[in-house]
């Protein structure tokens, strides 16, 4: 694959281009370093968490043009929304979890974008980016379990559905889901 840092103009329709799975749902990679080497462009439709992963030479940023979601970098966690913009720097290990399908610009920077330049983390890295988090839904459901919401093992389907929507409810409104892990710590040792 020969790079292209070529002057010449590259217009391309996106109904034109075909999807392909990746690592960031399925995508419709619009310019690639054939085109040019130094930036790329594509379009991610993601319906589900898409896997972590960084990339070792190019800077990524993100346009939301629908949906809303999630995205998670080591120990931070952003909401998006259509019309957000994320920019992930290079070698900052990242995925996204939408709450409904997305629909994302991807323009890489510094260097187009490559499967080569894609890192997918593996198991052990997962446990590094993943150890904040897991940390937080214990906390949660420490939270609440004291306020009484606990699942009953022994409960039917039914009961452990509507406890399911009072818990949905109670993380809602005291939005448990953007709490930074510090305060969740301090709210449970007062309580103990």
């Amino acid at each position: 694959m020969k790079k292209n840092s070529s002057k010449k103009v590259i217009v391309r329709n996106v109904g034109d281009v075909r999807s392909t799975e990746d690592v960031c749902g399925m995508v419709k990679k619009i310019t690639t370093a054939e085109d040019l080497a130094e930036a790329s462009i594509a379009v991610a439709t993601i319906k589900s968490p898409t896997v972590p992963h960084y990339h070792e030479r190019s800077a990524e940023f993100y346009y939301v043009l629908k949906g809303k979601g999630k995205i998670l970098t080591g120990y931070q966690d952003f909401e998006i929304r259509k019309g957000t913009i994320v920019v992930i720097p290079r070698r900052i290990a990242h995925f996204t979890i939408p709450r409904e399908t997305m629909e994302v610009i991807v323009f890489s920077a510094i260097h187009a974008w490559e499967s080569k330049d894609q890192i997918v983390l593996g198991e052990r890295d997962e446990d590094v980016l993943f150890s904040p988090f897991k940390e937080r839904m214990e906390l949660i459901d420490e939270l609440l379990a004291r306020n009484g919401l606990d699942y009953h093992e022994d409960g039917d389907r039914d009961e452990n559905k509507e406890i399911e929507q009072k818990r949905r409810r109670f993380i809602s409104q005291k939005k448990l889901d953007s709490i930074p892990i510090a305060e969740f710590r301090k709210m449970l040792s007062v309580d103990r």
